[in-house]
Parts: structure tokens; C-alpha cells; sequence
């Protein structure tokens, strides 16, 4: 598939996009009001290299420069670009990119490309606002895999420049009214039982302390000097819930960029925030709270649920740790949805051992009396790599 809506990634597609990707799909299907887009996925960017020859031509001109000149690079950089301005996109990749985006409106929309073999590297942005501009758009941020800064860090870091693949997420423009940040912690103190809204147009430097506990507006710092309307008490409520649920959601305390366009909010960023690793690096290691063999080497939070039944299985869902004395190969096809999976015993089957591995889901099966010492409800860390598992929502 070269293209995906964020709502179309399922379990199957989740392991071929990248984290940001992943992030915007799994709050779109969760019902956070995402910019709509979709993803031009690395299929589509393998398939326009293979397609043109670009990848032969790129390794023959790189095989020419001398990474360590500037020069040089600059020079490879300058000469990719018109590889890339110059090759014309397989018709069946420009057919989907135009439905697609057409599908969402042909209003303006941005394009960000990351590379995922640098745990989703943002390289460059673009603003298109027309569908002759989409198209030369997704070739040239394509050809930003190759300017210098990239090709140099590529470089030390033993990457393949043609084998790692890039996606590029295409989001519609939001203008907002009113923009601004929210942190989920206050970013000075870093207490975790207060929500911090800061504006950011038009009114800058508007700054709201709301209790985390009922939602109350604890304190507000109001910048004078215009005349423009200040946030409603609704609009701050509104700003703050949907705050306060995202956090429950991922499960760590996050910096939100959001935009209020008429009456309807939007979330435009939302990421970690990143002082608190540091203040974590200072504690000691988390003690797992029980261990067995891991099957995949991926971590995921979610919510204990014992399995007592199949129906229990059966209504399970994305946010759901699925606890279970024994894995059938039957039980595959509704274990897909699930954040992680622990067994008390060994899989039925080496079928089913492919199976969980292929689905990318974190697994851990041999862990003893799983069923009586995790806790229906309880928040835990399934560490797959590991085969641990942790109380809680972070692993230090």
C-alpha cells in the first residue's frame, strides 16, 4: 500500500510506518481530534526509486564525493535534487496521492518527511496548496533525504543512503483562531496535579493554572494591551479535559500544541515532555513485578485485564494488556487489537508463535501464577525484548 489514512492503520500495517505515524493513527482511532491526513508510506518511496533507477543513480553519484568535504557534499546534494526534480512518479503511485488527496478536501496541507531508520527523524516540512503542488511536493521532500546534514549523519552512523526509507504524513493546514500549549505537569515546578495552558496567538503570553484533580481554574496571568477576545471558561475546560485525557492515554505527561478554528479544537503536536527523563535518570531502576520469556522485542502500557473467559478476549481493546493461562493459535485473530499480551504457559503451537511475533504485539508467555499476581485494572509496562513486566506506566 503507498498511501494510508491514520485511521486505516491496523495491527497488520502499524509495524510498516514509523512512531509519529503510529501515534497519529492509534489518537485518531481513540478519537483525539487529530488534523485529519494519511501517510505516503517507504512503499511508495522504495517503489519511485526502483521505479526511476534513482537508486543506482544516487549510489553511483554518492560513490563520487567525499563525505568529509562539505564541498563535496554540497555538490552531491545539489546534483540528487535534480535527479529527483527530473524522474516523473509511477502512475499508479500519482493516481493514489491524488485521490487521497483529494479525499481530504484539496485544502492546503503540510508534509513532513521522516526517516525511520533514525527512530523517525524529522527531515523537512512543506506547505502545498493545490494539486499540481502536492505532487511536485511529495518529490521534492522525498529529495530531502539527501542534503548534506542527512547524508553526513547517514554517513557515521554505517546507514545505508538508498536502504533507509523514508514516509512522508500529510496533514490539512489548520488555521486557528486562538493557538497555544498545554502541559499536562507544571513545567516549572513539574507537579503532576496541575494543567498549564499558555496562548500563543492572538493573545501571547495568556497563561492558565487549572487543577488537574476537578478541573477548576486555580490561577490566571492575563497579558493586557489588547483588545482581542481572551479563552472562554468553556474553551479553557474544553482545553483542559481533553489534556487532562490524552495524558491517561499515553500514560506520561505531555507538552499539547493545540489550535481552537470557530468552535471546533484541535491537537497540532502532542509529544513527552523531555525534562522529565532526566529527572528519571536519577532514580533507581524500576523492580519488574514479574518475569517470563519474551517473544518480541517491543514495549507497551496498557490496562490489566484477565481473561477468565473468551468472551473476554473478544471485547477486549487497544489499551488492554490481556493476561491468559494458555495462547491459541484460534485466539489469534482477536489478540491483533491488544497493546500486550502475557501467558502463564507456552503457546500452543509454533504456528502460533509466528503468528504473535509477526503481529508486533508485546508478548511474554511463562510467567508464572500471571492470572493471581497482576491485578485486574492495574496500569503495567510489558517489556517484550525483556520478557518483564513493570507497575506502572514508565519504565527508568
Amino acid at each position: 500500500t503507498y498511501v494510508l489514512w491514520f485511521s486505516d492503520v491496523d495491527t497488520h500495517s502499524l509495524h510498516s510506518v514509523g512512531t509519529h505515524a503510529q501515534q497519529l493513527a492509534k489518537l485518531t482511532k481513540a478519537h483525539f481530534p487529530i488534523a485529519p491526513g494519511f501517510i505516503i508510506t517507504e512503499k511508495a518511496y522504495e517503489t519511485f526509486l526502483k521505479q526511476t533507477i534513482l537508486d543506482h543513480k544516487i549510489k553511483q553519484l554518492l560513490s563520487t564525493i567525499s563525505i568529509e568535504r562539505s564541498d563535496s557534499l554540497m555538490q552531491g546534494e545539489y546534483h540528487i535534487k535534480k535527479l529527483f526534480e527530473q524522474a516523473q512518479l509511477p502512475e499508479d503511485i500519482r493516481a493514489q496521492l491524488i485521490h487521497f488527496y483529494t479525499k481530504l478536501g484539496e485544502d492546503e496541507v503540510t508534509l513532513s518527511l521522516h526517516e525511520k531508520e533514525l527512530g523517525g527523524r524529522k527531515h523537512a516540512s512543506a506547505h502545498i496548496k493545490n494539486e499540481a503542488e502536492f505532487i511536485i511536493a511529495v518529490k521534492d521532500v522525498w529529495a530531502e533525504m539527501f542534503v548534506s546534514s542527512a547524508l553526513w549523519h547517514r554517513h557515521h552512523k554505517q546507514i545505508d543512503h538508498v536502504q533507509s526509507y523514508a514516509e512522508i504524513i500529510v496533514q490539512k493546514k489548520i488555521y486557528g483562531d486562538t493557538t497555544g500549549v498545554i502541559t499536562t505537569i507544571d513545567p516549572t515546578t513539574h507537579t503532576k496535579d496541575k494543567l498549564v495552558i499558555i496562548t500563543t496567538h492572538p493573545h501571547e503570553g495568556d497563561r492558565y493554572i487549572i487543577s488537574k484533580k476537578n478541573l477548576s481554574i486555580i490561577d490566571r496571568s492575563i497579558a493586557y494591551g489588547t483588545n482581542l477576545p481572551k479563552l472562554t471558561h468553556d474553551e479553557i475546560l474544553t482545553i483542559a479535559d481533553m489534556a487532562k485525557e490524552l495524558e491517561e492515554y499515553l500514560y506520561f505527561p505531555q507538552a499539547v500544541t493545540w489550535a481552537l478554528s470557530g468552535e471546533d479544537i484541535y491537537i497540532t503536536e502532542t509529544k513527552p515532555i523531555s525534562t522529565l527523563a532526566q529527572q528519571q535518570k536519577e532514580l533507581q531502576p524500576k523492580i519488574p513485578v514479574a518475569r517470563g520469556k519474551g517473544l518480541t522485542n517491543i514495549i507497551g502500557t496498557g490496562k490489566v485485564t484477565i481473561v477468565h473467559s473468551p468472551s473476554d478476549i473478544m471485547n477486549a481493546n487497544s489499551q488492554d494488556v490481556l493476561v491468559l493461562s494458555e495462547i491459541l493459535f484460534k485466539q489469534i485473530k482477536h489478540l491483533k487489537k491488544v497493546t500486550a499480551i502475557i501467558s502463564e504457559s507456552h503457546p500452543d503451537s509454533k504456528a502460533t508463535m509466528i503468528e504473535l511475533k509477526h503481529l508486533g504485539i508485546p508478548t511474554i508467555t511463562h510467567v508464572k501464577d500471571a492470572r493471581k499476581h497482576l491485578h485486574h485494572g492495574h496500569i503495567v509496562t510489558v517489556h517484550g525484548g525483556k520478557g518483564e513486566i513493570y507497575s506502572g506506566g514508565m519504565i527508568s
